[in-house]
Formats: C-alpha cells, structure tokens, sequence
C-alpha cells in the first residue's frame, strides 16, 4: 500500500519542467543565429522614468557611474552583465520592493562604497557587487524594530501548493524554506524530503537545458532568500546535496554560507 506522503512529494519530480521565461535564466546565448542588433544598445541617454527601465538601462546606469566615481570607461557586455542585473532585480522582487527603484539605490550605494567594496571584493565589477546584495539590504532597506517589516510568503507557497505547482515552490523559494514547509505543515519526514529532493536533483542536473536552470535556480534561492531562522529544515543542504553543486559554486551568485544579519521573512509561519 503507497504512503501518501510519500506520493505527494513524489508529484515533485513527476510533473513538467515550467517554461523558460517561468525559470531563471543566466546566461543563455545561442552562438549559431546572429540576432538584429538592437539600436537601444547604441545610446547611452536613460529614461528620466526608472520604471521604464530594463536590464540593459542598468548596464549602462552602471557604466555612467563606474566613469564618474574612477574617471575610466567600463566596456558593457551586455551579454554576461545582463544576467547579473536580471539577478539583483530579482532579489528586490523577491523582498517585494520596487525592483527598479532598489536596483538603482543599490548601484548607487555601491559607488558610494567603493571602498569596502573594493576591499573586500577586489574590484567593482557587476560581478562583485552581487555580493553585496544582502549587507545593502540590511544596511539600508531592512527595519530591525518592526516587526511588521518581516515579509508573509507562507500565503505564496501555500496557493502554489493548492495549484499543484511544487516545482515553482522549490525555483522560487529555495530548500531550506520549501522542506520547512513540507515537513511541519504538510507532516513529510526528513528522509523522505531527502530523499525525493535527490531523485529529483539527479533527474534535473541531467537533464535538458531548462531542467538544469531549473536546478540553479533552486540553489540560488536557497542562498537569495537567507538568513534564517535556526529552527528551519535543511540549513545544511550544502552538505546533504553537495554532489549536485558542482556548477552552482562557479557561478557570480555562489556563497559557501548563508547571508549574515536578521532574517528578511516570516519564517515562524513555516513551523
């Protein structure tokens, strides 16, 4: 007789891979076909409206800074730096504040930082600065005394749950927060978690194109949505799935621990 538990999670794995423009997707270039060039590319003038702005706005707002604060010109390559803007969009979408707004602000204060930037991450480079997401966030949008100032996503996961949508739960959410909310609201043991979680991480890191953005997705969020709380699941999924990181810890957004500083979301509600 199945255990229905068991058969739930299983639904994780067993269901379609969401369409690309549902997943994150860095880097994705297709060398064989040469596209039109898009004529926006050749002006350096920015909309006065910043919500009209799209990533290649914030690669060039990047290079107009980078030639004020050192004086030198910064090549853009909108190519690899594209994904690195689209990634700290989405983590201003991901702490539901006005993404453009926040990715301006953020450029912003990383020139007026260059030096702690520069010496801890060398140099400033879109590359570089991603990593200082989390210490701009707490720094300067995060308000410790208020405790409303802690952002719901118990309501999101629950409706993607209801909608059948597990993939998106774990693309959007990362593993700490999505196995929290397995095994304290939806009653799955730890090792069964585990161990679907790697049935469906060997199907993904094999996979097609899509499938193996998905599985980055899924550890980007993992490290996007900390700190957390201690009373969480799978804190240590570094560990328990390192076999299927090998290509996430040579991308711009890899970090070998958790963000540091007071936790951005309500966890309490996952327990």
């Amino acid at each position: 007789m199945s255990d229905p538990t068991i058969d739930l999670i299983r639904k994780v794995y067993s269901e379609p891979v969401p369409l690309q423009s549902e997943l994150t997707n860095p880097f994705n270039a297709n060398k064989r076909k040469r596209k039109p060039i898009d004529k926006s590319l050749m002006s350096d003038e920015l909309d006065a409206d910043i919500q009209t702005w799209e990533v290649k706005d914030f690669c060039k707002y990047f290079a107009q800074e980078y030639k004020k604060s050192f004086g030198g010109t910064y090549k853009v390559t909108y190519v690899s730096d594209g994904p690195i803007f689209k990634q700290i969009l989405g983590f201003m979408e991901d702490n539901k504040i006005d993404k453009n707004e926040y990715c301006k602000n953020f450029i912003d204060w990383c020139f007026e930082n260059k030096a702690l930037i520069i010496q801890t991450q060398g140099f400033i480079l879109p590359t570089t600065i991603v990593y200082m997401l989390n210490k701009y966030y707490q720094d300067k949008v995060y308000k410790n005394d208020k405790e409303e100032a802690l952002i719901d996503i118990f309501d999101d996961i629950e409706y993607l749950d209801k909608n059948g949508k597990h993939k998106e739960i774990y693309s959007k959410f990362g593993v700490p927060i999505s196995a929290t909310y397995l095994i304290h609201k939806k009653k799955i043991p730890l090792d069964a978690v585990v161990s679907n979680l790697k049935m469906l991480f060997e199907m993904l890191s094999t996979g097609n194109s899509q499938q193996i953005n998905l599985l980055e997705s899924i550890f980007q969020k993992s490290i996007f949505r900390s700190p957390y709380i201690p009373e969480m699941e799978l804190l240590d999924w570094r560990d328990v799935f390192d076999e299927f990181l090998l290509k996430s810890k040579k991308e711009n957004w890899w970090e070998n621990n958790d963000y540091p500083g007071i936790p951005r979301f309500d966890f309490k509600k996952l327990l």
